[in-house]
């Protein structure tokens, strides 16, 4: 019993009538390729992955379909395989497989935000002192490194999402229970578990992103500018402007807030606050000259009229300036 052995061992004790020995651990080398990544939900953070998942092992594992898979929205089995070989004493067991996963998004850069799927799985029972799963560089060739990073194209284009890359690593997994027996409760075991985990990066071309999410924002600021060019005695116009920017934003802003159910702000919001500021200079600037005009101010209304002109379009340039650069 690996726990009774500890506490021989932290008590500095050594019974002659315990033979220690050491089991080396099951080595079974694990292995995906994508098919197909479909069903991409942003607002439930989930997709389905078509992939198929081979496991290359030496002598005999008759545990190798006892896994699981913990970020799946539905028990996933594996089936029989579609392909088995023995190469000596190697066998490779070859499985495909359509899961529906559950993943974490982060859109803080929202809509230039770039995902990270994963596909991760581990024994049901199967501790790591007994089991250790290793990324197959022998079957995904192409690379030296430890980690495995295959470019790729198997998600549908038509989505805007890209396939960047895909990095393969064994997670170590670690739960810290009694197991239910009393004398544990004090000095509780800690269990590890060997997880394989397949990284999936995607994102999206910045271009497309500009002209879908911000041609509207775009659209209002060259509107909300030429409120500075009407002539200062058309009151009525010059205030409708701005009111009418401040509708069609408000529209966009929420639009967002339920196309997105995060608690942080993203950089599309950030671009909507910014108009909020804009457009109440703008209401000021024509509250001021109106001002100006009835008390007859005409020098000091023709050199606001000028700076604002110039400040507005400066403004523009440092925040995008300050976001981008």
């Amino acid at each position: 019993d690996i726990y009774q052995l500890s506490l021989f061992l932290k008590s500095g004790g050594y019974p002659k009538s315990v033979t220690l020995f050491w089991t080396r651990p099951q080595i079974v080398y694990a292995g995906l390729d994508i098919n197909a990544i479909s069903r991409l939900d942003i607002s439930k953070a989930s997709y389905r992955a078509d992939f198929y998942l081979w496991f290359r092992y030496k002598g005999e594992f008759d545990e190798i379909e006892n896994i699981e898979f913990p970020d799946s929205v539905n028990p996933v089995k594996l089936g029989n395989p579609v392909s088995e070989k023995k190469e000596g004493d190697i066998t490779i067991k070859t499985y495909r497989i359509t899961a529906d996963l559950k993943t974490d998004l982060d859109f803080h850069n929202y809509p230039f935000d770039t995902h990270k799927l994963k596909i991760k799985f581990r024994h049901k029972d199967i501790v790591r002192d007994s089991l250790i799963y290793v990324p197959d560089t022998l079957g995904m060739s192409g690379t030296k490194n430890k980690d495995i990073h295959v470019g790729t194209s198997e998600i549908d284009a038509a989505t805007g999402w890209h396939i960047k890359d895909k990095t393969f690593y064994e997670n170590i997994i670690t739960n810290v229970s009694s197991l239910g027996i009393s004398e544990y409760c004090d000095d509780r075991k800690i269990i590890n578990y060997s997880e394989f985990c397949a990284q999936i990066s995607i994102d999206k071309d910045p271009s497309a992103s500009i002209l879908r999410f911000f041609l509207p924002v775009i659209i209002l600021l060259l509107i909300l500018y030429v409120s500075y060019f009407i002539n200062i005695e058309h009151l009525f116009i010059r205030l409708i402007i701005p009111l009418a920017v401040l509708i069609a934003n408000s529209f966009y802003h929420a639009k967002l807030l339920l196309d997105l159910h995060v608690e942080y702000i993203t950089t599309l919001e950030y671009s909507y606050l910014a108009m909020y500021l804009l457009i109440t200079l703008s209401f000021l600037f024509v509250l001021i000259t109106n001002k100006l005009l009835k008390k007859e101010k005409y020098k000091t209304l023709k050199l606001l009229l000028y700076s604002g002109r110039i400040v507005y379009p400066l403004i523009i340039l440092v925040v995008a300036f300050t976001y981008f650069f």
